[in-house]
């Protein structure tokens, strides 16, 4: 097999961080593995894991491998470096990833999926009847019944005032815009309901029967968009693998660059911990964060999802638990 003619350009179609091992595929066709330590010029491996796949490079030398084929030696960047850490709108989003090297087709594919959220951020000071919050004691009409799982109550989790709603979000799960949504869950996530109380419903505070799950923090809430989980991508570049793996190599960055931040949210789509909660045409309706800050603990550090069928209403809810 003759080398490849140099220079030329290429592309990172794979690359694993944890064995420091690639693969770069020229524009003439050839496939050439490549190490860690011959890619300095492209990215820096001192500070956090960059997005590889899908950047654009150029090959100046090549070596014979031990186990056949080509490795490249020298290689550098074509083009800036991507960061998809504060990459927020669907026009950003898509911006982005062409610059990462996906195609405009899957591109627009991609900025077309992405779903609006609310954003839930954890406020200090006492709730006023009615608002937004995380945990306390709900407030109810005084025709509520407590709901029950199998004779159990359920607990009370949050409560949302649906004007803080946004707009985009409260159209995209076809949502009232007025009233409060209360959510209860059963232990361990089992037995949900979703209550919705209209406005100027006269709400009072009520003491539940079993003690407070969590303890009552109110919440700000701020509109913001939200990318498909690696599931629902995988999804929509059928096919490409090539796509896959770039937009899983943004998605990871993405979601590195929030750090610790709890991922409290109504609407958008879910961050499982394991895989994703959404089951034949349900909706994620609340995702609910372990959050030291606020004295939430989902089982080992995991997350607790409110699903619906948006066409069924809040009837059809039910919560899943997602644990470490």
């Amino acid at each position: 097999m003759n080398a490849p003619k140099l220079p030329q350009p290429g592309l990172i179609t794979a690359f694993s961080y944890g064995d420091g091992v690639g693969r770069i595929q020229l524009v003439d066709g050839t496939e050439l593995r490549v190490g860690s330590r011959n890619l300095t010029q492209v990215v820096s491996f001192d500070a956090e894991e960059r997005p590889l796949v899908g950047v654009r490079v150029e090959v100046h030398e090549v070596a014979p491998h031990p186990l056949g084929g080509f490795r490249a030696t020298n290689v550098t960047r074509l083009g800036k470096e991507v960061s998809f850490a504060r990459v927020t709108s669907p026009s950003q989003w898509q911006k982005t990833l062409r610059e990462a090297g996906l195609s405009e087709a899957h591109a627009t594919q991609l900025r077309a999926a992405m779903r609006p959220a609310a954003q839930l951020s954890i406020k200090k000071g006492a709730c006023r009847n009615g608002a937004s919050k995380i945990g306390g004691h709900p407030d109810v009409p005084s025709s509520f019944t407590w709901p029950t799982h199998e004779e159990t109550p359920l607990a009370f989790v949050a409560q949302v005032r649906l004007p803080d709603v946004p707009e985009t979000v409260a159209a995209d799960l076809a949502l009232p815009s007025q009233g409060l949504l209360s959510f209860f869950v059963g232990v361990d996530g089992e037995g949900a309901a979703v209550l919705h109380f209209a406005a100027r419903t006269r709400l009072s505070r009520m003491t539940p029967p079993l003690d407070a799950l969590l303890e009552e923090h109110c919440v700000g809430v701020k509109e913001i968009w939200t990318p498909p989980d690696l599931e629902s991508a995988d999804e929509l570049f059928t096919g490409d693998t090539n796509a896959v793996r770039i937009y899983e190599a943004a998605w990871h960055d993405h979601q590195r660059a929030r750090g610790d931040s709890p991922l409290h949210r109504v609407g958008g789509y879910a961050v499982p911990v394991q895989d994703s909660p959404e089951h034949d045409g349900e909706r994620l309706l609340l995702q609910l964060d372990s959050d030291d800050a606020a004295d939430l603990m989902w089982g080992d550090m995991g997350r607790l999802y409110f699903l619906f069928a948006p066409a069924r209403g809040f009837a059809s809810a039910r919560s899943e638990l997602q644990s470490g």
